[in-house]
């Protein structure tokens, strides 16, 4: 066991070189970031949307941003550009709309501070009360974000719309004799009244408990750690193959170890090597609120994940005799079973057929282990066919690698 070690620790003074360490963790780092940050960044943000009210005099403008507003949560808040009650919230405090709300909407958006604005023209209540169809600005970033805006701008403009059309058809059927426009009033008023009273709820109810934190980060982290722990281990094709031409491997079994010692040492310092890149990957992702969960669990994962790729690495090197043979597959392997096994997205937004092609890739099992520890809270009982999957990726390439590899 000794010999092991010490070979296992030599491999991982080489390794750990400055050049090295800087080629690895800053790319690892930086990747992690982006992808976090555009799936969906940490759920604790908080999305502005500015709404801009040029007509402010209409009955119709201020049902459509009262609707508005009721569309907002926690996560999304609807802010009005020339109001004061909202300046905290909406980052409004320090802000100065300025003579043209629209520009300084437009300028937030370009900023980043929102993720849309929506502008209320000012001949809206006009236009619509003289029967015509009136229309709104939306405009977005084009991130993620924008399908959820768009829907919640849709439910309020849907409101508005229905109210509208009962108070018109009410007024149109109304005795000539009446008074038509205190009908519409009446009608439009106690229709926002209903629509105030939600008729018709939704109880919603989630399979498990759902963690929010972190929830770009929690797709980002994992997944690219995985993915660059397997480049590191498939890595270990080139270096056998390299060590085999520069007589390294010969020169060693000339020592008083065992071949088996001699492998098992190179192994055992790249499978370190891995590990520690999963701490430096778990402290970055709890640094932008990823909560991993079960501790014991996702220790697990870890280990035979790493077991897998290490495995995988093994017997690649067997199929290749030169160092552009090696990089080459290596390089292949990378781009295939990162994004198919759901590195790059989560597997649950591609066609079911991909999924289940996924299920070749060892990132797909470790993605989905990550997924229900970090998502759903779950334990090691919930996560036991991933690390069995992973366990038997790790036999059968060990089998495989171990009965063709040659030192020589």
């Amino acid at each position: 066991m000794r010999h092991i070690l010490t070979i296992a620790r030599l491999d991982l003074r080489l390794l750990i070189k400055p050049s090295t360490v800087i080629a690895t963790y800053v790319p690892l780092i930086l990747i992690t970031v982006v992808i976090g940050l555009l799936t969906g960044g940490s759920t604790s943000s908080t999305y502005l949307i500015d709404v801009v009210r040029a007509d402010t005099t209409s009955p119709l403008a201020a049902g459509l941003w009262d609707a508005l507003r009721a569309q907002g949560s926690t996560s999304f808040v609807f802010c009005d550009v020339a109001g004061k009650d909202q300046a905290d919230a909406c980052a409004l405090k320090d802000a100065v709309p300025g003579s043209d709300p629209r520009a300084f909407a437009e300028d937030r958006l370009k900023k980043a501070t929102t993720v849309g604005f929506v502008y209320i023209p000012a001949d809206l209540g006009q236009t619509i009360t003289g029967g015509t169809a009136a229309s709104l600005d939306l405009i977005t970033s084009g991130q993620n974000t924008a399908q959820i805006v768009g829907q919640k701008v849709g439910s309020a403009v849907t409101q508005i719309n229905a109210s509208i059309v009962a108070a018109r058809l009410i007024r149109d059927n109304a005795p000539s004799s009446g008074n038509k426009a205190a009908i519409y009033d009446s009608v439009y008023g106690n229709a926002q009244k209903i629509w105030a009273s939600d008729p018709v709820t939704i109880d919603e109810q989630t399979s498990g408990t759902v963690n929010a934190a972190g929830t770009g980060f929690g797709q980002s982290a994992p997944g690219i750690g995985s993915m660059f722990v397997l480049s590191v281990l498939l890595n270990i094709a080139t270096e056998f193959v390299e060590e085999r031409r520069g007589g390294t491997l010969q020169r060693l079994l000339t020592l008083p170890v065992t071949r088996a010692q001699v492998l098992a040492g190179k192994l055992l310092g790249r499978y370190v090597y891995g590990l520690v890149m999963w701490v430096v990957i778990i402290l970055l992702g709890a640094a932008f609120g990823v909560q991993w969960g079960d501790p014991l669990a996702v220790i697990a994962v870890i280990l035979v994940f790493t077991l897998a790729v290490t495995a995988i690495g093994l017997a690649v090197s067997t199929f290749v005799r030169s160092t552009g043979q090696a990089e080459g597959v290596q390089l292949l392997l990378l781009l295939t079973l990162a994004p198919l096994g759901g590195a790059w997205w989560p597997l649950g937004i591609v066609p079911g057929w991909m999924q289940t092609l996924a299920k070749i890739s060892p990132i797909a099992w470790s993605q989905e282990a990550f997924g229900k520890l970090i998502f759903y809270g779950g334990h090691l009982p919930d996560i036991l066919t991933p690390l069995a999957v992973l366990i038997g990726f790790a036999a059968v390439f060990f089998a495989l690698g171990l009965a063709r590899f040659q030192y020589e």
